[in-house]
């Protein structure tokens, strides 16, 4: 489980440090923002229909975001529960503490945000980067990762501002079904942002972004031992997952067809692990109601969660 509410932009990168070049001394660069804008809603064939403002945070200001977030849409007693849960399926280890372990990995990796219910885009004050990454931002005199990280997450304010988010992001009583439109989220807003590096997408250039996805995602799993694996996968599906099902439909059918999807998202874990199952041959979830459960543990039992897990847990 995560932040569900938040649209978090993670960084996976080697330890290093890199020029950012977008942010300096607590403000954006106005020109080279408004370029991104122009040329991501070129992109993506979608014109911004409002400013998108943005705020500067440093990571303990965004630590306390994050916590305000958590207690917004779960609260502690919510948090423990699910804790208790996910332990008692053996995805989480006891007495996990889950706000603490959740906060201390989104203060650590999260590159920015995008909030749906304020509107407002949210970088911190400095990015770290990748040794090659930096040799390749001094080369191009370009701040590669600042570039990518706001293409990335105005990309998110379109998507928001052409097909409603804040409503459909919220916590709900299938993660399963939230989780895969976040995928699908993630993956179109992934494919922008290396669209707008590489001045386009082509069969080659989605091939490479898949490539260097997994790539990433799987050398950052061996960074991450000290997280629940359970709270890992959720969030590197969201981007490996993602990437593929919109990429499917990108290289056949172009971003207008991305558009059409918000209309009809796949509706499970499955259906993005397997796009056949939502392109060719659909296959919807099947629902599962539990029933007379006391016969089965006896008059005392006491629901702890109730909620929707699926083929990716």
């Amino acid at each position: 489980m995560q932040i569900r509410f938040l649209l978090l932009l993670f960084l996976f990168f080697q330890v290093g440090c890199a020029p950012y070049l977008v942010v300096s001394r607590g403000a954006v660069n106005q020109d080279k923002l408004q370029e991104i804008k122009t040329r991501v809603a070129a992109l993506r064939g979608l014109d911004f229909k409002r400013e998108v403002p943005i705020e500067i945070k440093s990571k303990e200001e965004m630590r306390r975001h994050f916590e305000r977030d958590l207690e917004r849409e779960y609260g502690n007693e919510k948090l423990q529960k699910i804790a208790v849960a996910y332990a008692k399926l053996g995805l989480f280890p006891e007495a996990l503490d889950l706000k603490k372990s959740l906060l201390d990995f989104y203060t650590a990796q999260v590159a920015a945000f995008y909030d749906p219910e304020t509107k407002k885009l949210v970088l911190p004050e400095d990015l770290g980067g990748g040794i090659l990454l930096g040799a390749l931002q001094f080369l191009s005199q370009r701040d590669i990762l600042g570039e990518m990280v706001l293409a990335h997450e105005l990309t998110h304010a379109l998507q928001d501002q052409h097909f409603s988010l804040e409503d459909r992001l919220r916590p709900s009583s299938n993660d399963d079904k939230t989780l895969a439109f976040h995928a699908m989220v993630e993956g179109d807003a992934t494919l922008s942002g290396f669209g707008y590096l590489f001045g386009g997408i082509d069969d080659q250039s989605l091939a490479l972004i898949n490539q260097t996805v997994r790539e990433s995602l799987q050398e950052a799993r061996s960074t991450l031992s000290d997280v629940p694996e359970a709270i890992i996968e959720e969030l590197l599906f969201q981007y490996y997952g993602g990437v593929s099902f919109v990429s499917r439909l990108l290289r056949e059918k172009g971003w207008i067809a991305i558009d059409r999807l918000y209309s009809s998202p796949p509706l499970s874990t499955k259906q993005v692990l397997h796009p056949e199952k939502y392109f060719d041959l659909p296959d919807p979830p099947t629902r599962i109601d539990l029933k007379a459960l006391a016969a089965l543990f006896g008059p005392d039992w006491k629901e702890i969660e109730n909620n929707v897990l699926g083929e990716l847990m």
